[in-house]
């Protein structure tokens, strides 16, 4: 698939993914690596998505570690770059598939979870033994994210950038969350006046 279709924080997890099996001299980058990966992954959407589906992501976490354990793995001078597995190519291409489906610009880290869970590797052993199914966390993901889509690489599923780092004050006052300015009619008014103008003077 073509890496510019990742949000960043997907491109991180792959990328650790790799680094992970070349730490432990495996040869190949395996669905597994990057099933332990997204859960490195600061500030990542999938943990609260895993605990949707009542899945604690440390447990999650664990049993990746322990299998990742088991691969073949090379040690001193023997190790080399690994490549990426074919089983990590079909989770990458069907992220991809169910992001287009679900009308997403980018593939976000919870399209690479319900991937690993959908597709056939130790990942989805993994996922599945804990009762973490891909149709549970689509659901999920659904319920979470509501009608927002991934539009830009720095966009996650579940909460874009706008919505982490502000706070919606016009939603907000809809629902009645802001206290009411009582008094002060006359002020407000300047105060408006003052904004719309074109240019402003220096206080």
């Amino acid at each position: 698939m073509d890496t510019e279709k990742l949000t960043t924080r997907s491109r991180d997890a792959v990328s650790a993914a790799i680094r992970t099996a070349l730490t432990n001299g495996n040869p190949n980058a395996e669905p597994v690596h990057l099933l332990h990966a997204l859960l490195l992954v600061p500030d990542n959407p999938v943990a609260p998505l895993l605990a949707a589906v009542g899945a604690e992501p440390s447990v999650v976490d664990a049993a990746a570690r322990g299998a990742i354990t088991k691969l073949p793995s090379a040690q001193g001078s023997s190790v080399t770059q690994p490549a990426m597995s074919g089983g990590l190519a079909r989770v990458l291409a069907d992220a991809e598939t169910r992001a287009q489906q679900l009308g997403d610009a980018f593939v976000a880290t919870e399209h690479l979870l319900i991937a690993l869970a959908a597709v056939q590797s130790d990942a989805r052993k993994i996922l599945n033994d804990l009762k973490v199914t891909a149709e549970a966390l689509n659901e999920a993901f659904a319920q979470l994210r509501g009608p927002k889509r991934v539009t830009s690489p720095e966009d996650e599923g579940a909460q874009s950038a706008l919505d982490k780092y502000s706070v919606d004050l016009t939603a907000a006052a809809r629902e009645g969350k802001l206290d009411p300015v009582i008094g002060r009619d006359a002020e407000i008014r300047r105060v408006v006046q003052v904004l719309a103008r074109r240019t402003k003077n220096n206080p």
